[in-house]
């Protein structure tokens, strides 16, 4: 049982419902540290910015180069980083 309250998914509005529906969309799965974010709604928003500026990037794009699990374990270039 969570110690702080979290917004799920199913109860987010506005812009963390466009979040969490954002990366249903791109990766088939919300990552548990922005569910945990949803907590503080400053905190969500400033993480949020930090995936919007690599998603709108020209050369950057989705998913921003972040450690998320993903369902099929790190993405190479990340299993990659998280070796050195």
């Amino acid at each position: 049982m969570a110690l702080i309250d979290t917004v799920s998914p199913e109860q987010a509005t506005g812009k963390m419902k466009e979040a969490f529906d954002m990366f249903m969309e791109n990766l088939g799965v919300i990552p548990k540290p922005l569910v945990m974010m949803s907590a503080s709604p400053a905190i969500f928003d400033q993480q949020l910015q930090r995936i919007l500026y690599y998603t709108n990037h020209p050369t950057l794009g989705f998913p921003p180069a972040v450690p998320y699990p993903l369902p099929g374990g790190l993405r190479p270039e990340l299993q990659f980083l998280h070796g050195l």
